[in-house]
């Protein structure tokens, strides 16, 4: 039963570490997006939009791949004794 248990878990963690790499790929476009539209504004000489589009394109992936962490975590220990 145990090793049963064990099997299942790890399944289900391969199976959102491949979920992940999928979104971790679409974020790294949109950072990578984003920092381009900055690149763009400074050269227009707009550098409070620049900044707050460099600031998104930083915090906001860093953000939601700790949020993912933590709960991949909570996730992979919940069921262990």
């Amino acid at each position: 039963m145990a090793g049963s248990l064990a099997a299942a878990k790890l399944r289900s963690v391969k199976t959102v570490l491949e979920s992940e790499n999928s979104l971790f790929r679409t974020l790294d476009v949109f950072q990578t997006l984003l920092f381009a539209g900055a690149m763009v504004l400074l050269g227009r000489d707009m550098r409070g939009l620049a900044v707050s589009l460099m600031s998104i394109g930083t915090f906001a992936p860093m953000l939601i791949r700790i949020g993912l962490a933590k709960w991949r975590d909570r996730l992979s220990w919940a069921s262990t004794p």
